[in-house]
């Protein structure tokens, strides 16, 4: 099964034995403690990572070595957009202000040595959530109509649905979340504990009630479940 993204890919409890003094091997190094090679991911990009460990059955157990900037993971929260917005607001500071000046002592430190993170390789396997929007009365698709996954009051994901009305999200993180579909003219839909699962798809599909004069356009109405299908064979 292929992967989609280094998001799949974790290290649930890191080894912390000294990788120099491991033995040379293919693909990295052998470990003398839990007798397995570690493979040694840092020197791959992220293509030749998602290739190496498509290629690997569920059940193979696989030793690895990353640079912990490999396996950041990529957040679309909120947060990280406010914590943007900090670094710019601190930049600008230094624009008006004046950027401290450094020592020749300073100019001629080595930089920090790469932080490394080696262990059991584990990966969640693309776990996704997809769906139609239509008009309830018409049945006609709703093509760019808003979708957001949040989980926890966090936004997580957010996506468009396209000219036939589909929308999906690939690669989600097992977890509970909470899917909110919106429309210009349209009253929002909710559907409640939408509950992913590592190889499942999660097929939620909606149907959106055009507004009218008696309905608040930002009124949000919640539906217990709505149309819900979960593929386990994908």
């Amino acid at each position: 099964m292929k992967l989609q993204s280094l998001n799949q890919v974790r290290i649930p409890v890191p080894c912390h034995e000294n990788w120099d003094a491991m033995t040379e091997a293919e693909k990295g190094r052998f470990c003398a403690v839990c007798q397995k090679t570690v493979v040694d991911f840092s020197q791959m990009n992220e293509l030749q990572i998602l290739d190496f460990l498509s290629q690997k059955k569920q059940s193979e157990e696989i030793c690895g070595r990353f640079k912990t900037s490999q396996l950041r993971k990529t957040s679309h929260s909120w947060a990280d957009k406010i914590s943007q917005k900090l670094r710019c607001f601190t930049l600008a500071l230094l624009m008006v202000f004046g950027i401290p000046k450094i020592s020749k002592a300073q100019l001629h430190e080595k930089p920090d040595k790469t932080e490394h993170l080696q262990g059991g390789v584990s990966v969640n396997h693309a776990t996704s959530v997809s769906g139609t929007v239509k008009n309830k009365e018409t049945q006609i698709v709703l093509p760019n109509a808003t979708v957001q996954l949040w989980k926890d009051n966090q936004l997580i994901y957010t996506t468009k649905t396209n000219e036939n009305g589909f929308y999906e999200f690939k690669t989600i993180e097992e977890g509970t979340y909470t899917l909110k579909i919106s429309k210009q003219n349209y009253v929002p839909y909710i559907i409640n504990e939408v509950r992913t699962a590592e190889n499942k798809r999660i097929v939620a599909d909606a149907e959106l009630y055009k507004t009218s004069k008696s309905t608040k356009p930002d009124k949000e109405t919640p539906h217990k479940v709505g149309k819900i299908c979960i593929d386990k064979d994908k």
